[in-house]
Order: structure tokens, then sequence, then C-alpha cells
């Protein structure tokens, strides 16, 4: 049953132009729920972590988000299984864009899979502020 619950049809289409569903992809992650507690551990880790420690391989400044690229990927995905940090909480999203997104908005979640965060981020206001 929650098999058949999880990989029930969201609506959503990977067709240019078309249209994301409402609160999609975050319905669709609380299908399955997952402790809240347990979520708020995993961000908080990857927030304040170099959980790769790759910093140390790019030691300047300007290559601090691709150091941080493959985190930063998992950070944009573990987000919405707690979307009120990105419809609500102005100063996490102002530093996670900060640490993890200051030079690129365009980024490789998983095998060549991209997104854009200006058009990911639309719907949600604190997500979208920290952009701009």
């Amino acid at each position: 049953d929650d098999i058949c619950k999880l990989l029930r049809s969201t609506g959503y289409s990977s067709q240019p132009g078309a249209k994301r569903p409402a609160n999609y992809p975050e319905s669709y992650f609380s299908r399955v729920p997952i402790n809240k507690i347990f979520i708020s551990m995993v961000i908080g880790r990857l927030r304040s972590d170099d959980i790769y420690n790759q910093v140390s391989a790019y030691p300047l400044p300007e290559h601090r988000s691709t150091a941080l690229a493959t985190q930063a990927a998992m950070l944009y995905v573990t987000l919405y299984f707690d979307p009120s940090i990105l419809h609500t909480q102005q100063a996490k999203m102002r530093e996670i864009v900060d640490k993890y997104f200051p030079d690129n908005w365009v980024i490789s979640i998983y095998m060549g899979i991209s997104v854009n965060l200006g058009e990911a981020w639309e719907p949600y206001k604190a997500a979208k502020t920290a952009l701009n």
C-alpha cells in the first residue's frame, strides 16, 4: 500500500513549457512521512559542515561553490522535506544561498539533471528572497 501511494502520479511533466503542479515536489516527498527531527538534523548538518572535506582541496573563496557542489545538491533536495524553511525562514535561506549558491544558481543534482534555482524556488517566498 505504501509503494502504491509513493508511486501514484504527481502530475509533474518534464516537457518543455509544462507548468509544475502546485506543492510539487514537497507533496510528493510527504507521501511517506519521515521523522521531522531526523530531517532537521540532516539539514542542520548539511548547512553547517563540509561533510566531504572538499574545502581543503579548493582553498580559494572563489572556488567555494565548486567545493560544496555535491553537498549543495543534497541540501537542495533535502529542503523539500521541510518546506517551511523554503517558505518562511529567510535567515536560514540567506545563509544557505550565501554559502552554497553565491555564484551558481544552475546546479546538477544527479546524472545530468540540472535545476535552475530561480525557477525551482519561485513559489517559495524565503528562498526567492534569498536569491535576489
